[in-house]
């Protein structure tokens, strides 16, 4: 998983991916690939994301890169 602390974020707080991915206008494998860093996210689905689901969250925090290949 690509942004690892957004994914635990959905995870912790229940929300469901399909609800993101339609308000963010896209399905839900295309939000799939976003997540797993195989297609990039838009700055309009960025702020979308972070503004309606996590407002209490930084940008910058949720939408860090993760490696977990190591």
């Amino acid at each position: 998983m690509k942004y690892q602390i957004l994914n635990e974020l959905i995870q912790e707080r229940g929300v469901r991916k399909s609800v993101i991915a339609r308000r963010i206008g896209v399905t839900e494998k295309t939000l799939e690939k976003k997540l797993n860093g195989q297609s990039p996210f838009t700055w309009d689905q960025v702020c979308t994301i972070q503004k309606v689901f996590f407002p209490d969250q930084d940008k910058d925090t949720l939408f860090i890169p993760t490696d977990k290949s190591a």
